[in-house]
């Protein structure tokens, strides 16, 4: 094999590496005025998703994740919160799963996730949403 045949038969394997890495491997950063975090899809289906990454309270108050199902040409389902809330100033590990509890026919195009404040009595503020498509 020549030295040109071998740099191109490199640079195609290398190619393919690249293409073949899952995006599901990227983190999405989320963030509120309240906490900040990161989340990624480990599993997923139809209308589902499970994932895990890191929160904190920017704070020191509750705060926590809810989850998203969405759809390009459905309306999207909230799952509310998917994780446990978490004052600590330091990054946890938190995550959960979301779920539409009656299937649609079409499937699900991403995950999505907002940081939430736990307020007791009152609605929760949440910060944008991210997310992660499939």
């Amino acid at each position: 094999m020549g030295r040109n045949m071998k740099k191109i038969m490199r640079s195609l394997g290398l190619a393919m590496a690249v293409v073949l890495i899952p995006a599901s491997a990227y983190a999405v950063n989320l963030s509120s005025n309240d906490g900040n975090g990161t989340q990624t899809v480990t599993s997923h289906g139809d209308q589902s998703f499970t994932s895990t990454g890191k929160l904190r309270s920017n704070t020191g108050k509750k705060v926590y994740y809810r989850g998203i199902v969405i759809y390009n040409n459905y309306t999207d389902y909230t799952c509310d919160r998917i994780s446990s809330n978490t004052t600590s100033k330091s990054y946890v590990t938190r995550g959960g799963s979301c779920s539409q509890l009656a299937p649609i026919p079409p499937s699900a195009d991403a995950a999505g996730w907002k940081v939430c404040r736990d307020r007791t009595g009152l609605p929760d503020g949440c910060g944008s949403m991210g997310k992660q498509n499939f």
